[in-house]
């Protein structure tokens, strides 16, 4: 199993594992690429910090999720073109 650290990892992984077309596809954007490169830089700006040794015995995951209590709110964007990456991808990351 490869050591993923960072996105670069997960690209390469993908850029190896994918056809071409669909990489490609998915790694730039409509007509003038304007949004992607917009939010590839904000994405690039944003540094997450690692906690070590952090007491979380009080920390939990619940919050409310369209007016439901739920105890790990986790919640898919749509995934339709998922299929292009994976046969059945929108399906399995259902």
């Amino acid at each position: 199993m490869p050591v993923i650290t960072e996105i670069a990892d997960l690209k390469r992984i993908c850029q190896r594992r994918v056809p071409r077309m669909f990489y490609d596809y998915a790694e730039s954007g409509s007509w003038t690429e304007q949004t992607f490169r917009e939010n590839t830089d904000d994405f690039s700006r944003v540094h997450l910090r690692q906690k070590v040794a952090v007491d979380i015995t009080g920390r939990s995951t619940a919050m409310p999720m369209l007016g439901q209590d739920c105890t790990m709110p986790v919640a898919l964007a749509p995934v339709g073109m998922l299929g292009m990456q994976n046969a059945d991808g929108d399906i399995k990351a259902a």
